[in-house]
């Protein structure tokens, strides 16, 4: 998932840390956590133990553009 809550309402995890949370899925609020790092794009995950109806199921269709364009763009600047 890109996005999850905190105590402030929604947030991206490209806009977040760690730090800024605790997060919870926006479906069925159990914890969840931030992942960043250099192999996949930023975003949020169930810990292993999870029982959610949306882990498994992707991004919504106006997300997917919108991350496929996230990840190919540092193949851009290497190819470029």
């Amino acid at each position: 998932m890109l996005s999850a809550c905190n105590q402030y309402g929604d947030v991206l995890a490209t806009e977040v840390q760690q730090e800024d949370g605790p997060f919870y899925c926006p479906a069925c609020r159990e914890r969840v956590i931030v992942k960043k790092g250099w192999v996949k794009v930023p975003h949020v995950a169930h810990l292993p133990d999870a029982d959610c109806s949306y882990i498994g199921e992707g991004e919504s269709d106006e997300h997917q553009p919108a991350c496929q364009e996230y990840t190919d763009r540092p193949i851009a600047l290497l190819e470029g």
